[in-house]
């Protein structure tokens, strides 16, 4: 399973392939439906940029691009917290142009 929404979720993507290889695919087809607005937002844009946004937006990364690449633009942005928010039930907190995401969060829900 390649996916390039495994750099965000890459438990949760193990868990639709373990699911579907365990003869449980409609828990797997739920999971992978869950993830969606996740994977078609990893597309918005030219790769690696949405991928970069998200993983700096987790706290997991810089999102750094090189040129010739640019930064994702504003409402894509946007649109990515609000599916990070729902995905990771984060708090986000807005600081001079800084996104803050609660990383005690992200750790309670990988541990459950």
């Amino acid at each position: 399973l390649i996916s390039v929404a495994s750099n965000v979720v890459p438990k949760e993507v193990g868990d639709v392939a373990k699911l579907y290889f365990a003869g449980k695919n409609q828990e797997a087809i739920a999971l992978q439906e869950s993830l969606l607005s996740l994977i078609d937002i990893m597309f918005c844009e030219v790769n690696p940029i949405p991928v970069k946004k998200a993983i700096e937006l987790i706290g997991l990364g810089s999102g750094i691009v090189r040129a010739p690449l640019t930064e994702l633009e504003p409402e894509h942005t946007k649109e990515m917290i609000t599916i990070l928010k729902n995905l990771y039930h984060l708090e986000v907190s807005l600081q001079i142009k800084k996104i803050k995401f609660n990383l005690a969060s992200i750790k309670k829900k990988n541990q459950n």
